[in-house]
């Protein structure tokens, strides 16, 4: 397994970033053919490294790239929000 991101422990550039992308993918394809994730419970060079570089890269999405999640309304909320019946609600839905 090669590992170009050796020693890396956080990003702080959208190169760096996708260049972590695309070393995540090379290693995903790589342990795929060589049939490293055949058991989804082992935990082997490619999974530990594989986690590491994904936690690198969520720390750097949540920094830099300021994505914004969609706030949820469950169907209980809806008719006290839009003042309309729990019938009219199931029905939208």
């Amino acid at each position: 397994m090669k590992k170009i991101l050796e020693g890396i422990t956080r990003i702080t550039t959208r190169t760096e970033f996708d260049l972590l992308k695309n070393h995540i993918d090379a290693l995903i394809r790589e342990a795929t053919k060589g049939g490293h994730f055949s058991d989804p419970d082992e935990s082997n060079e490619y999974t530990n490294e594989i986690a590491r570089l994904g936690k690198i890269g969520a720390r750097y999405e949540d920094e830099f790239l300021n994505l914004s999640i969609k706030r949820i309304v469950k169907i209980e909320q809806m008719p006290k929000s839009r003042e309309i019946t729990r019938k009219k609600s199931a029905v939208a839905v």
